[in-house]
């Protein structure tokens, strides 16, 4: 780990470069959006997806859905109209494919490998490639990163099958049951709410099997981009970072996401401040295969710095910049009296060193299908008019999904703050290691991802499941409440809660929202 210090007293532009051996390091991503196919599991239903809900180069991350592209194909009616949701439940019912075919020049592997990289698939999916299974997916919330060198040819097909999730979820709900002896609730939604049961035990937007405000659509499909990255040496993916204060200076730790392809490659890292004048440059040998890289540096003052992010390569160089802002976090719950603890505790955060009250709401996703269609004005249209009546906080319910990078970049500009829940919602959840290890990797690439945004506030591990044991929601057989207080620990306190702790430590945790706060830990 190095370590740099140096001072500045305005807002200034911090430039964050890479730079490896021209010989090594050319590398090229091949966007796999445009048209893609899509079949029922019998192939009675085909169509094609246009839309650009599969195209990276817009810079926008847009998913798809199997509605939508029933829809854009005329194959059922708006999903959102009237009672339509009513007549769609076998689209979830079954299992979907979506496939495309891409011819691929071999002479690029020539000194180099493939590797597919998903973002996001939701949710139970297996990518295939020319044939041969090349990944799995199990959690909508989790990318994935796999080797296809050897079985890219001129041409090529991708292929990509989905299991129906009503149908997943209820095998897994099945199965748990008979190992453990007892359903885990809830079982059902509401009979009101026409929904699907079993939401809880899919990595999945808790929602999309129906909520109190809108129908079940449990989506299917490609929901974020996927290309192929053609690596000669180094790939550089992605760079995060906490800030902490330490005195007069901020301790800033950067992680950058690196693939290398060789033993060993030595990279040259610069950190610059052109209106100082500022430039820091180190070099460092990277082991061969995918790490991270840490580095650590000391600023002074309280202000803001820009990085900006411009994903440009020039005679070796890998350029990345992004906003930073620098802030402390203090959540305050000491006792509003130490000579009457009866009085309880206050509850209150310091931004900086000041006293904040919080004025805000709750932000679900804008849509049951959310990033389709006008996202970016719909995201600015809502969070103006969250600034415009004076809120300065939102909640990112946990029955949702984690928001797009669009959305904290916004709110940032806005200021407004993100009570950021974690995705588990109004259920208990199993906790069999299969389950418990996809958790973790979640948290781990969440919120590696969530940490770098000015407007994440606190974590909170779940959207109501404290309050809904403490007052005796559901009464299921052979479950009882110390051990749904057990099955609680497990998830939240020893599992989730370490992760987040230890990755962004800059930011309070809280195992719940509502919540005791630090006398539920207790």
């Amino acid at each position: 780990m190095e370590k740099f210090s140096f001072a500045f007293f305005s807002l200034a532009t911090l430039v964050f470069i890479a730079t490896v051996n021209r010989s090594e390091a050319d590398s090229s991503v091949i966007d796999l959006g445009g048209e893609w196919s899509f079949a029922s599991s019998n192939k009675t239903i085909t169509g094609t997806g246009k839309s650009d809900k599969f195209t990276v180069a817009s810079k926008r991350t847009v998913p798809g859905d199997i509605y939508t592209d029933l829809f854009n194909n005329k194959i059922i009616d708006d999903p959102l109209y009237g009672d339509n949701h009513l007549f769609t439940t076998w689209i979830s019912s079954d299992d979907w494919s979506y496939s495309r075919r891409f011819n691929f020049d071999m002479q690029q592997l020539n000194k180099a490998s493939a590797f597919l990289i998903t973002e996001g698939l939701d949710t139970i999916a297996a990518v295939s490639l020319n044939g041969k299974q090349i990944a799995q997916s199990s959690n909508q919330f989790v990318s994935s990163f796999a080797d296809i060198t050897k079985l890219l040819q001129d041409q090529n097909t991708i292929q990509v099958d989905f299991k129906s999730p009503v149908q997943y979820a209820a095998q897994m709900a099945s199965a748990y049951k008979t190992s453990s002896g007892h359903d885990v609730p809830p079982v059902c939604p509401p009979s009101i709410q026409h929904g699907d049961c079993h939401p809880n035990f899919l990595r999945k937007a808790q929602y999309s099997f129906s909520w109190d405000w809108g129908p079940s659509f449990p989506t299917i499909g490609i929901s974020q981009p996927i290309r192929i990255a053609v690596v000669e040496s180094v790939y550089f993916r992605d760079f995060t970072w906490t800030t902490q204060l330490d005195g007069n200076f901020w301790n800033v730790n950067v992680e950058t996401l690196v693939l290398n392809q060789n033993e060993n490659s030595e990279v040259v890292w610069i950190i610059s401040i052109d209106e100082l004048g500022v430039e820091m440059e180190f070099v460092r040998k990277i082991r061969e295969g995918t790490q991270m890289t840490t580095h650590q540096m000391q600023v002074k003052g309280k202000r803001q710095v820009n990085i900006y992010l411009s994903n440009q390569r020039r005679n070796g160089i890998v350029e990345m910049t992004k906003k930073i802002g620098f802030k402390t976090v203090d959540l305050v719950q000491d006792y509003v009296d130490p000579n009457k603890v009866s009085l309880g505790r206050d509850f209150y955060f310091r931004i900086n060193g000041v006293p904040i009250f919080l004025k805000g709401s709750n932000w679900i996703p804008i849509s049951m299908f959310p990033l389709t269609g006008n996202y970016t004005d719909r995201l600015r249209f809502l969070l103006d008019s969250a600034a415009e009546v004076g809120m300065n906080a939102l909640r990112v319910w946990g029955g949702g999904l984690y928001e797009t990078e669009e959305f904290y970049n916004y709110a940032s500009t806005k200021g407004i703050l993100i009570w950021q829940d974690l995705m588990f919602a109004c259920a208990l959840y199993p906790t069999n290691k299969e389950f418990l290890d996809s958790v973790q990797t979640e948290m781990q690439q969440q919120i590696w991802r969530l940490r770098k945004h000015a407007s994440i506030l606190v974590y909170a591990g779940n959207n109501e499941n404290e309050i809904a044991i403490r007052d005796h929601w559901w009464s299921v057989s052979n479950y009882s409440e110390a051990q749904e207080v057990s099955d609680y620990v497990a998830l939240y306190a020893d599992t989730i809660s370490p992760i987040v702790r230890q990755s962004d430590p800059s930011r309070p945790f809280l195992l719940s929202s509502p919540s005791n706060g630090i006398q539920t830990e207790m």
